[in-house]
């Protein structure tokens, strides 16, 4: 008998934990394996937001007029809100004819969120930032895929802490480039040329990268 009962009585049940992150959903658990650079997106966010703010506040010893997210609409941000709000033609958005340089992807994504958030430049705000998390995931996926867990973790934080890296999270179309871009580049590697086709087409539609 004890032969019997000894192969049986030397099998370990599965913990607690291993059991219950099996019972969950396929999606949770890809959302889970993601903590990290969702985390990292939305933190870096945060803090070059209220960085932007606080910088603000010392160089110009005053609130910012146009309200603190206002204080991000400069330079190319105002362009492309124009051609979400007017599209290429109108007389209200700007010389028409530069505004071409400004391709269209991004300008229409703006204005399918504006459909949900009706604050123009919040509409653009929001796409940026979810792209941004987009990229950091892809990153995280690609470098994990390519180099492990612990190289990917370091790929995503010294992506976040780049210099430039605050352009991901203001109005400009950087951050859906990059998110398009590297998710090209993952799929390639997975010889998933759909997905990889599907995202290089939508990124040559940004913009021009040089």
């Amino acid at each position: 008998m004890s032969d019997l009962e000894g192969p049986e009585s030397n099998e370990k049940p599965p913990a607690p934990a291993e059991v219950a992150r099996k019972r969950l959903p396929v999606w949770l658990r890809r959302v889970r394996n993601l903590r990290y650079p969702l985390t990292l997106a939305f933190l870096s966010a945060a803090i070059t937001l209220a960085f932007g703010f606080c910088a603000y506040l010392v160089i110009e010893d005053k609130m910012p007029a146009e309200g603190w997210l206002g204080i991000w609409e400069r330079w190319d941000a105002g362009h492309y809100l124009n051609v979400a709000q007017l599209g290429y033609s109108g007389e209200d958005s700007g010389e028409q004819k530069f505004m071409i340089v400004y391709f269209p992807l991004y300008p229409f994504t703006i204005y399918l969120a504006h459909i949900f958030i009706r604050h123009w430049h919040l509409a653009a705000l929001a796409v940026s930032n979810i792209c941004c998390a987009g990229a950091f995931c892809y990153c995280f996926l690609l470098t994990q895929k390519e180099s492990g867990r612990k190289a990917a973790k370091a790929a995503v934080f010294y992506f976040s802490i780049f210099p430039t890296a605050y352009f991901l999270h203001v109005a400009y179309s950087e951050s859906i480039f990059l998110f398009l871009t590297i998710g090209a580049f993952y799929y390639a590697r997975q010889a998933r040329w759909l997905p990889c086709a599907l995202l290089g087409m939508l990124a040559t539609s940004s913009r021009l990268q040089r």
